[in-house]
């Protein structure tokens, strides 16, 4: 029996506007608005129920409700409109290559960019600038579809793993679930750490919701939730600062950020578990607030991805990729050792 031709992955290094698809088989009986959410995670299920309320998602021509459910070979209309964050080329968003060869690409983020569509920043991130350099759609020898093989925030940098072949994509995607990579993160907290390092393991769940507003996580009583642990080092103090080395053993959203809370020292520039108060020269030297019009030397969560250890999925080669700590933390941390 003839194999079906696989289906060409979209090319994300321009803006998808509209889209029109048969509805694979493995999402036959889902509804309408979790069909979307599921198969375009760029927005959220609330989003694409006003989208279909709206006449924006027809389902086999016509519009339908939300819960309508979805059928093999259905077709499905979508029209997003221009991208709100239409405003540069995506091959204008720089790539620090660490390492690459024909199954893997090691990424140095820069903080700032967003690694994949999400909400409504459907175009300058990550993904869309690797589709710009890697897709050649006009010569299917030549066309790489990379995917990321796990996610940094929009304010972390670092190392960041991107796979090159299907092969790679599989088997580097079993040694994070199978907890076989190495992760190590440098962080710049408030306070002085007691000790010199140890160890935090307490569950990390979703927080309940009760009104509009960020998700945040929090800590449950140790054996009593999904194991959250990380190992933590101090690296080199400061008055009123340290930075430290966090090694996470499981990989749950925000493990290092609400860990380092349950140790009593927020990261610095997080307004989500800490006051985000930003680190400017004054501060570091020591005063209490920023001087007037005195810009930080961080403005996000100080926080960097600079170690990751894999096998290489095609060799099997222990590779250890290092990221130095980017401008502006390394200029926080002069300035904390300039202020004392």
């Amino acid at each position: 029996m003839p194999r079906t031709p696989r289906a060409v992955p979209r090319d994300l290094s321009v803006p998808v506007q509209h889209l029109e698809e048969e509805v694979p088989r493995e999402f036959e009986g889902l509804r309408l608005d979790a069909y979307l959410r599921r198969r375009y995670p760029w927005r959220s299920r609330e989003g694409y129920q006003d989208m279909i309320r709206r006449g924006l998602v027809l389902l086999n021509g016509a519009a339908r409700k939300a819960s309508t459910p979805v059928r093999w070979r259905d077709r499905v209309w979508v029209d997003y409109g221009e991208p709100d964050d239409l405003l540069q080329d995506p091959r204008a968003i720089p790539l620090r290559i660490l390492l690459e060869d024909d199954e893997v690409l090691v990424l140095d983020k820069q903080p700032g960019v967003l690694v994949h569509p999400v909400g409504k920043a459907r175009f300058n991130t990550l993904t869309n600038a690797l589709h710009a350099r890697y897709r050649d759609l006009a010569d299917p020898s030549r066309d790489v579809v990379p995917r990321l093989v796990h996610r940094l925030d929009k304010g972390t940098s670092g190392v960041l793993l991107v796979a090159k072949t299907d092969r790679a994509r599989a088997e580097l995607g079993r040694q994070f679930e199978d907890r076989e990579v190495g992760k190590e993160y440098l962080a710049l907290v408030r306070g002085a750490p007691r000790g010199d390092g140890g160890t935090v393991d307490l569950p990390v769940v979703p927080e309940e919701r009760t009104g509009p507003g960020r998700p945040r996580m929090r800590t449950l009583p140790a054996g009593e939730g999904p194991e959250a642990r990380t190992d933590w080092t101090v690296e080199e103090r400061f008055r009123g600062f340290a930075l430290l080395r966090f090694v996470l053993h499981t990989g749950r959203t925000h493990q290092i950020r609400v860990h380092a809370l349950s140790l009593g020292h927020p990261l610095v520039g997080d307004d989500l578990y800490g006051d985000g108060r930003p680190l400017t020269p004054s501060t570091a030297a020591g005063a209490d607030a920023p001087a007037r019009g005195e810009e930080p030397l961080v403005d996000r969560v100080a926080l960097h991805s600079a170690r990751l250890v894999f096998a290489h999925p095609g060799t099997g080669a222990r590779v250890d990729a290092r990221a130095p700590l980017p401008a502006d933390m390394a200029a926080a941390v002069e300035a904390l050792r300039a202020g004392g």
